[in-house]
C-alpha cells in the first residue's frame, strides 16, 4: 500500500472514544484507536473502521505525534476526585461510568456512598441490590459477606457449611493428588518400557560386538601359533645353512694350507650357505614384524573386548534398574537376555 492510499485510510476511520490513543500522521490526517502493541519501529492500533475493529501498523518514520490515553484507572481517580460525596446523583453518575470501565468494586463503594448520603435514592438502591447486596438494618452487605458471617463459604454456585466446604476441597485435591500420581506412574511405566527396549537393542549391538572381537582375537591367536611354527622352522633352516657355510669354509681354509685343489667346490658350497643365511635371516625378520603387528592388533582387539565387557555390564545392571521400575509401577519386566560370556583370553605365546 502506498503511503497516500494508507492516509486515505486512516481518515476514514471512524470517530472513537474520547478516551481513544491518537496518532497525528506527517503532512496531516491521523487516527485513533486502542493500542495493541508497540516496538520502536511501529505502532499498531486497533481502529474502527466501517463498524469493524481493525489493527493498523503505522511505522514511526510516518508519524508526527502520538497521544497515549490515560488508563481507566488513572481517568477513574481523575474523575472520583472531583465528585462531591454528599451529591447522591453525581455519585451515581460515577457509579455508572464505573460499571461501563468494568470496575465494579469501585462501582459498589460509591453506590454505597450516595446510599449514605440518601438513603431512600431508588437508582442506588436498585444498582446496589443488582450488585447483589441486601439491607441489614440502615446499612448494606453484599451476599458474600452476608453468607460468609453466617459460617458459609462458596462451592461452585452454591453456599455450603464451612466445614463441608473444607472436606469438599479436601476430597478434590485428593482427587487430583490421585490423578497426578497415576499420570507420573504412566509416564514413568512408559519410559522405564522405552528404557528397555532400548537397553535390550544396546545390549544385542555389543553381544554381536564382543562375538566379532572375540572371533578377531581367536583369529590373532591362531595367527600368532602359525607365526610361532613357521619361525621355529625358519630357526633350523638358520642353523643348517650357518653349519654348511662354516663347514665349507674350514674346508676351503684346510685346502690353502695343504694345497689342495677342491677350492672350487668348496668356495661354491660356502656361496651357497653364505646366501641360504640371508634368506634365512630375512625370513626372520619378516616373521618378527609379521608377529609385532599381529600382537598390536591382538592387544587393541583385548583392549575392545575389556571395554565392551564393561559397557555390557552397566548396560545390564541398567536394565535391572529399569526391570525393578516397571514392576514396582505394576509391569511386566521383560525377560532377560543370556549374558554373554565374559571370560579374557590368555597372550599367545610368541
Amino acid at each position: 500500500m502506498s503511503r497516500h492510499a494508507f492516509i486515505a485510510v486512516l481518515l476514514a476511520v471512524a470517530a472513537l472514544p474520547a478516551a481513544a490513543d491518537k496518532i497525528t500522521l506527517k503532512g496531516g490526517g491521523g487516527y485513533e484507536g486502542r493500542l495493541v502493541r508497540e516496538t520502536d519501529k511501529e505502532v499498531t492500533l486497533a481502529v474502527l473502521i466501517a463498524g469493524k475493529t481493525v489493527e493498523m501498523t503505522i511505522t514511526r518514520d510516518l508519524i508526527e505525534s502520538y497521544e497515549k490515553a490515560p488508563s481507566a484507572m488513572e481517568e477513574y481517580e481523575t474523575k472520583a476526585a472531583k465528585v462531591d460525596r454528599k451529591d447522591a446523583d453525581a455519585l451515581m453518575a460515577l457509579v455508572s461510568w464505573c460499571r461501563e470501565k468494568s470496575l465494579h468494586p469501585q462501582a459498589a463503594k460509591h453506590c454505597l456512598e450516595a446510599l449514605a448520603a440518601k438513603p431512600d435514592h431508588s437508582a442506588a438502591i436498585r444498582m446496589i441490590q443488582s450488585m447483589g447486596y441486601i439491607r441489614i438494618g440502615t446499612g448494606w452487605v453484599n451476599e458474600a459477606e452476608q453468607k460468609r458471617a453466617q459460617g458459609l463459604e462458596k462451592w461452585g454456585d452454591k453456599w455450603l457449611p464451612k466445614e463441608q466446604v473444607v472436606k469438599l476441597r479436601a476430597e478434590q485435591e485428593a482427587k487430583w493428588q490421585a490423578t497426578q500420581a497415576e499420570a507420573k506412574r504412566e509416564r514413568d511405566l512408559e519410559t522405564s518400557t522405552r528404557g528397555l527396549e532400548r537397553v535390550a537393542r544396546e545390549l544385542k549391538t555389543l553381544d554381536e560386538d564382543l562375538k566379532r572381537v572375540t572371533g578377531d582375537i581367536e583369529t590373532c591367536e591362531a595367527k600368532v601359533k602359525e607365526l610361532s611354527k613357521a619361525n621355529d622352522e625358519v630357526k633350523k633352516r638358520l642353523a643348517d645353512a650357518e653349519r654348511r657355510r662354516d663347514d665349507a669354509k674350514n674346508n676351503m681354509r684346510n685346502n690353502n694350507n695343504n694345497n689342495n685343489n677342491n677350492n672350487n667346490g668348496d668356495s661354491r658350497l660356502f656361496s651357497e650357505a653364505k646366501k641360504d643365511v640371508r634368506d634365512a635371516e630375512q625370513d626372520l625378520r619378516t616373521l618378527v614384524g609379521e608377529f609385532s603387528r599381529i600382537e598390536a592388533a591382538w592387544k587393541t582387539r583385548l583392549q575392545d573386548k575389556t571395554d565392551l565387557v564393561k559397557r555390557i555390564s552397566d548396560k545390564e545392571a541398567e536394565q535391572k534398574r529399569l526391570e525393578a521400575l516397571k514392576a514396582s509401577l505394576g509391569g511386566a519386566p521383560p525377560a532377560a537376555p543370556k549374558a554373554p560370556a565374559k571370560d579374557a583370553p590368555k597372550p599367545p605365546a610368541k
